[in-house]
């Protein structure tokens, strides 16, 4: 079939599929894990439970199929789903069972109108599609394992010990069990657990991002204890890693991964706007930035509940003294002012409840941002509003990282009210995103 064709059959047909939503989407997971049980070792229950794993399908269909002329090009996107698929250690195989379970959702949606035409179109779609991830993934695979300390699937490492970062933070430093080399990564990037809970059947998998500089005889990931919710599946993993793990105990891990990274040797002014436990990444970034002495201009803005729960905040004081850097914590509760507080206290922003909002960034913001790189992680209504903020200043080239599947923020953005909550707290890439970093 030539590729005018099944373009155009696409374009005919999914409509009726993105109408359908999270019934779709929904429908097409329950096929997969109905016909093929031991991927419940690879999804989260907490983002199926959610439906937040099927609106990210949803995504995802509606990209390829919107951009499917595009396909070897997309960049950021596919490199993006892509170290998502490496993180929990997907392999081609897969795709042959995921494709299986997406014709046959496909075919029952369209009803009358899945034509063997059609459904000959979708399966050449999907096979291209993926076969432009599994190219993608094949190359980080192969450079993961090339590097020095490199390896494939998840390894064993030790805890070497455990750090209180506020009240319901910690950090934990995991080194390697053999005692083999660390691999470089990029700040940004993020590593997966793999956690096999005793009171729960299916394995694990969470992403957490790497919250110190590489080179460190170690990876540290910083993660939250999620709020408990009955017998739902959210927080399983946060709270096992609270309760259950500590100095010596053993964790399986997976390679560094991930596309939301500084560019190398940039010099040009870089924002960094954090939801909670948002920061994690760019403890990384700053980190890496002060070892290295660069005299970058940088500006953080960290919107945390108070200054009780901000990670880090200690260091992110010391980072604050460099030249160049402005680290500003907007809080929800503002702390009152005492006589011990030094030159080098991290203020509010200002004393009210509320989110960031658009006077915030015209009173922090450089007059001229032309040039200037803005970086967002957190939860997505967290970089929804702040989308929707710098889109007032015309600003539409903002670096997304979400701390759970994968979204399209910029499309989705809303353009009305900010959300209700300010700036929540909290949340990790997951799959750290357990809604890491």
């Amino acid at each position: 079939m030539e590729h005018a064709r099944i373009l155009a059959l696409i374009h005919q047909t999914a409509p009726v599929l993105v109408a359908a939503g999270d019934h779709f989407t929904q429908g097409f997971y329950k096929h997969l894990l109905t016909s093929h049980p031991a991927l419940h070792h690879t999804f989260n229950p907490a983002n199926q439970a959610s439906g937040a794993q099927a609106r990210s399908l949803l995504d995802a269909i509606v990209l390829f199929v919107t951009r499917y002329d595009e396909l070897e090009t997309l960049g950021d996107e596919a490199r993006r789903i892509a170290a998502k698929h490496v993180s929990v250690d997907v392999q081609p195989g897969q795709y042959a069972a995921v494709g299986a379970s997406l014709l046959a959702t496909i075919q029952a949606g369209l009803g009358a109108a899945a034509t063997p035409e059609v459904m000959l179109a979708w399966e050449l779609a999907y096979g291209r599609i993926a076969g432009v991830l599994v190219g993608l993934e094949a190359a980080t695979y192969q450079q993961q394992q090339a590097q020095s300390g490199g390896w494939a699937g998840f390894k064993h490492f030790v805890v070497a010990r455990v750090e209180a970062e506020s009240p319901d933070v910690r950090s934990f430093y995991l080194v390697p069990q053999d005692g083999a080399p660390l691999p470089a990564y990029r700040p940004g990037q993020f590593i997966s657990l793999a956690v096999n809970l005793p009171y729960f059947p299916y394995r694990q998998l969470r992403q957490y991002s790497l919250s110190d500089a590489p080179h460190q005889p170690y990876y540290r990931i910083t993660v939250k204890r999620g709020a408990r919710t009955g017998d739902a599946p959210a927080a399983l993993v946060s709270n096992y890693l609270h309760d259950a793990v500590g100095a010596g105990s053993v964790v399986a891990v997976h390679a560094p991964a991930g596309e939301f990274c500084l560019a190398p040797g940039a010099t040009v002014p870089l924002v960094l706007l954090a939801g909670g436990l948002g920061i994690t990444p760019f403890m990384a970034m700053l980190e890496q930035l002060a070892e290295e002495r660069s005299a970058r201009p940088v500006l953080l803005i960290h919107a945390v509940p108070d200054a009780d729960h901000q990670p880090f905040g200690r260091r992110l004081r010391e980072l604050a003294q460099r030249p160049g850097v402005r680290v500003r914590s907007l809080y929800q509760v503002a702390p009152e002012p005492t006589a011990a507080d030094g030159p080098g206290l991290l203020r509010p922003l200002d004393a009210a409840d509320g989110p960031l909002t658009a006077d915030h960034l015209a009173a922090l913001l450089p007059p001229d941002w032309a040039g200037t790189e803005f970086y967002c992680c957190g939860p997505l209504a967290f970089m929804r509003h702040v989308y929707a903020l710098l889109a007032q200043r015309g600003i539409t080239d903002c670096h997304f990282e979400e701390f759970g599947p994968s979204h399209r923020v910029a499309e989705l953005a809303p353009t009305a009210a900010p959300p209700a909550a300010c700036c929540p707290y909290g949340h990790q890439l997951v799959p750290q995103p357990e809604p890491a970093a």
